[in-house]
């Protein structure tokens, strides 16, 4: 048997999952933190059972940790991006510092005599995301941060 939590977010956004595991009894999960975003949903599950879903909204790892308290996933902007600039950014990383997000952008080639335009549009979407309480700088070099694994986080610190 299994206990399922959703440690909500001071946001009231999505929370993160927690498990508790009561049949191990060498090596028990209390409230393990299983690195991941989500809420419960009113939603039937399709298999029939009437349990609650869970909706899962992404890794902890790749949210932004703000000074006041609050985390702001990035699959939000990774969404805003699809849905806007899918034809212009090719890829995108978050670099963040305290409360400094730079905005690394790969731009598609046609697209590149509209960075200024791009900038600002994407300036005043995070100045609305984070009510203008953190800096955002519009990095248009492509040049992108990769780990010692060899891969290229969505969001750096």
């Amino acid at each position: 048997m299994n206990y399922i939590e959703i440690v909500k977010s001071r946001d009231g956004k999505a929370g993160r999952v927690v498990i508790t595991h009561f049949e191990n009894f060498a090596m028990p999960f209390i409230r393990y933190d299983i690195g991941d975003l989500g809420r419960f949903s009113n939603d039937l599950c399709s298999c029939g059972l009437s349990t609650k879903t869970i909706e899962l909204d992404g890794r902890d790892l790749e949210s932004i940790r703000l000074s006041w308290g609050q985390s702001y996933y990035s699959g939000y902007i990774l969404q805003h991006i699809s849905d806007n600039y899918s034809a212009e950014i090719e890829r995108f990383q978050l670099e963040q510092s305290g409360d400094r997000l730079k905005l690394i952008i790969a731009l598609a080639p046609p697209a590149g005599r509209l960075f200024e335009r791009i900038e600002l549009e994407l300036k005043e979407y995070f100045d609305k995301a984070f009510q203008n309480r953190i800096k955002v700088i519009i990095d248009g070099s492509g040049k992108f941060f990769i780990n010692s694994n060899g891969k290229t986080p969505v969001v750096h610190k």
